[in-house]
């Protein structure tokens, strides 16, 4: 998924990769619930979620509670990386454009701060660089984590289990309409 889409959820999938179930969104659609509700119905492992917002704790910004709250109600490890461009790649670009965002942005050595956070399927920040550091954030995705989230939610509050409220005691239905695995 290369583009922002209002939190259409029809759109969002899953793809496999090196044997991990993965999906992506953009920005701001992880702030509509029907989007963290699709995501939960397709049960990736990890969520990439890439952004041009700032989401470091100085920025006054709720980003980071927005992975996080993906991962609990998803049950989902959930990746995100915040644009950094060059003053001097937007000046070449437009300079009157450049100009502008001058007037308006803070006084940053690039613009926008750049990096990235990571989330486990409880909703914890399990690694985040600062402000303009370059560094790769890195996750360790242990599906037994993912399962191990599951056992401390509510079967009621879920979106991972489909909202039928169908018991399932170690992944398996015990009794209701959902199906016969959730894991």
């Amino acid at each position: 998924r290369q583009y922002w889409a209002f939190g259409d959820a029809e759109s969002i999938i899953t793809v496999d990769m090196h044997g991990l179930k993965i999906a992506a969104v953009q920005c701001w659609e992880a702030r509509n619930p029907l989007t963290v509700a699709q995501i939960a119905l397709l049960a990736p492992d990890v969520v990439f979620l890439p952004t041009q917002d700032f989401f470091y704790d100085d920025a006054d910004t709720h980003y980071h509670r927005d992975m996080q709250y993906i991962g609990r109600n998803a049950h989902t490890f959930v990746v995100s990386s915040s644009l950094m461009m060059n003053w001097d790649q937007v000046k070449e670009q437009d300079a009157e454009l450049e100009a502008k965002w001058r007037e308006i942005m803070p006084d940053m050595p690039k613009l926008f701060p750049g990096g990235g956070a990571a989330v486990d399927p409880w909703g914890r920040i399990i690694d985040k660089t600062e402000p303009f550091e370059s560094r790769f954030v890195t996750i360790d995705v242990d599906r037994d984590k993912i399962r191990e989230s599951m056992a401390l939610h509510s079967i009621t509050d879920s979106y991972r289990l489909k909202g039928d409220y169908t018991l399932y005691v170690g992944g398996k239905k015990l009794t209701g309409v959902g199906p016969e695995e959730i894991y």
